[in-house]
């Protein structure tokens, strides 16, 4: 399903930023 993907997604970029932010 594509909201899985998305949700995956997000998720990577949300570790990214997470990472740049720290």
């Amino acid at each position: 399903h594509n909201g899985k993907r998305i949700g995956e997604v997000a998720d990577k970029l949300s570790r990214k930023f997470n990472l740049a932010i720290t």
